[in-house]
């Protein structure tokens, strides 16, 4: 008999609404559940959504040439707090996906260097996300697709803007 999960089947639109940011909600669990899913066994911290969002910030870093990240930095992309991101930088230390050094000009600041597991499990990950990706804009003509995507930005720019100013 199948077991049950509290994601087989998307809450009733009553409960639900017709509330955007309810719905971003939903298919944001939806998608983490599909990565869940998908995920090779023995996937650890990467199975978490914050182990995700360090790899894809470290990763980007990367691919990009900028100098490894402090812990810090990623504190500041990812939007996850201090402690959270340490713990998830020990998990993947353990697991041998990335490892910490102590900064060669400022002692008090580690940077994290990915390994080459770490390498290979991101490109791993990266292809379920396409994959999740490509079943979430089924049907969507370029033209909604960019709509959709600036209308994201929009709210994704005004919850930055509220949390910023709430810091000060």
């Amino acid at each position: 008999m199948k077991q049950e999960h509290p994601f087989d089947l998307a809450p009733p639109e009553k409960v639900l609404s017709e509330n955007p940011p309810m719905l971003l909600n939903e298919i944001a669990r939806l998608c983490a559940e599909k990565m869940r899913r998908t995920a090779p066994p023995g996937d650890g911290v990467l199975s978490q959504h914050g182990g995700r969002l360090v790899m894809m910030a470290l990763c980007r870093a990367e691919r990009e040439g900028h100098d490894p990240l402090s812990q810090r930095d990623l504190v500041a992309a990812t939007h996850l707090r201090a402690p959270t991101v340490s713990g998830i930088l020990h998990k993947m230390e353990e697991e041998g996906l990335a490892r910490r050094e102590t900064d060669s000009r400022d002692a008090r600041f580690f940077r994290v260097f990915l390994t080459e597991a770490g390498r290979a499990a991101d490109r791993e990950a990266r292809g379920r996300v396409r994959a999740t990706d490509e079943i979430l804009m089924r049907g969507f003509s370029t033209e909604e697709s960019a709509a959709l995507r600036d209308l994201l930005l929009r709210m994704r720019q005004n919850i930055l803007d509220d949390l910023q100013e709430k810091e000060r």
